[in-house]
């Protein structure tokens, strides 16, 4: 996909303002906070003053549960990053107004902030809930909760793809069951090729069949602070249509799952489980094209940048690196994103067999594979598969509907 990597600073900058309130600094923000982000618009006096923001920030990471912050020292150091540029940008806007021209630095600290204010969250699961006073809720408290079975049940169905001694820090991304009876799970064709440059010694390749003789898993706990898991074993696997090219190239790959022996159980001090019910597909076309408010991710965000990308001076601070260290720099835990389609199916112009929609929930590389959901529609239906972000501008999914006949294809073959 060609894009570019963020969004404008009229959109950023009017998230801010809706969400930290009005000019007297109040608080309050009509309606809910999931808006469309694309269509909002700001004139510098619409901003509370800097310290608005940034006392309410410093007030929501304070509030971050302890067990979900890998490293105090990394987490303070970014906290103090983000707040101080912060500071600055928002000074810079209320002094030049709408004559502010804004450097990539400024707009991706301006998207740290929404990723980390309630605005566009990415919240950690536990027992395949997100804690009623969790700080990152923001104004989406009373649809998480409203939605809270919905998101247990189905988020049970998603896993963590994973090598046999992976785990948060070593994995290969998301996939979810998609037929409960003959253990068929969703993922990307992507994270298909991972799997096989990585266990190619012990992966048997013939007609486009991958046959796993050991080595590859699926978690469908991997959450914060738990020591369970849900172990099934990766037997076979196909990639998705045709090995095309480009964009034309269908992002999308089926596994074939067992449970664990009872012996391989006893090994992962698990129980023999059961495989999960099946995630719903859904071929409407109303969640692509953005006609519906029912939207969230649920996957495995994971990827941190390079170290070499992690260090230097504040001139040269990794904005991507500093949200994922303020998100907890828990990574490769399951996690829920709420937001909206902001590219509708249809409106992408490097999209030839228009099968893709943007969306702007708040995504890191492990979320490939994940299910994109209509989460309070009846049985959250999953009518998305997200590929790729990075950036909330970045966020790209195959809608279901159009690449249905291909996925049933590969499914009838497994």
């Amino acid at each position: 996909m060609q894009h570019n990597h963020l969004l404008p600073a009229s959109t950023l900058l009017g998230a801010i303002a809706r969400r930290h309130g009005t000019p007297s600094g109040n608080g309050t923000v009509e309606g809910p906070i999931g808006f469309d982000l694309e269509s909002a618009d700001v004139a510098a006096e619409d901003l509370p003053p800097p310290d608005i923001v940034t006392d309410g920030l410093a007030d929501t990471l304070d509030r971050l549960p302890a067990d979900e912050i890998a490293d105090p020292v990394t987490f303070a150091r970014a906290r103090d990053l983000l707040l101080k540029q912060t500071t600055r940008t928002l000074t810079k806007v209320r002094q030049s107004g709408s004559k502010a021209v804004f450097t990539p630095k400024e707009l991706s600290s301006m998207e740290a902030v929404i990723k980390l204010d309630g605005t566009r969250p990415s919240l950690m699961l536990r027992d395949g809930e997100v804690p009623a006073n969790h700080p990152f809720l923001g104004t989406w408290k009373d649809e998480v909760k409203g939605a809270s079975y919905a998101i247990a049940r189905t988020a049970a169905s998603v896993g963590r793809i994973e090598p046999k001694r992976g785990g948060p820090a070593n994995y290969f991304g998301t996939g979810f069951v998609i037929d409960h009876g003959r253990g068929l799970v969703l993922t990307n064709r992507h994270v298909l090729e991972a799997m096989w440059r990585r266990l190619r010694d012990v992966i048997d390749l013939k007609n486009g069949r991958f046959t796993f003789l050991d080595g590859a898993y699926i978690d469908f706990v991997g959450e914060v602070g738990s020591m369970r898991r849900n172990r099934f074993k990766v037997v076979e696997a196909m990639a998705v249509g045709p090995d095309a090219t480009g964009n034309e190239r269908l992002d999308a790959a089926v596994l074939k799952i067992r449970p664990l022996t009872t012996d391989e159980a006893k090994a992962e001090q698990q129980v023999v489980g059961d495989v999960p019910r099946a995630v719903p597909l859904s071929n409407e076309l109303d969640g692509p094209l953005g006609h519906l408010t029912s939207f969230c991710v649920i996957g495995f965000p994971g990827t941190i940048p390079p170290p070499a990308e992690r260090q230097g001076t504040e001139g040269k601070v990794d904005w991507q690196w500093v949200a994922y260290e303020l998100m907890g720099g828990r990574h490769g835990v399951k996690r829920v994103a709420p937001g909206i389609v902001h590219k509708p199916l249809g409106s992408l112009e490097d999209d030839p067999k228009q099968w893709c929609f943007g969306h702007d929930a708040t995504t890191l590389g492990g979320n490939s594979g994940s299910p994109v959901l209509a989460w309070k529609e009846s049985g959250e239906p999953a009518f998305g598969l997200h590929f790729a972000g990075a950036t909330i501008q970045t966020n790209y999914a195959h809608a279901y509907g159009p690449i249905h006949d291909e996925v049933l294809k590969t499914v009838a073959t497994l």
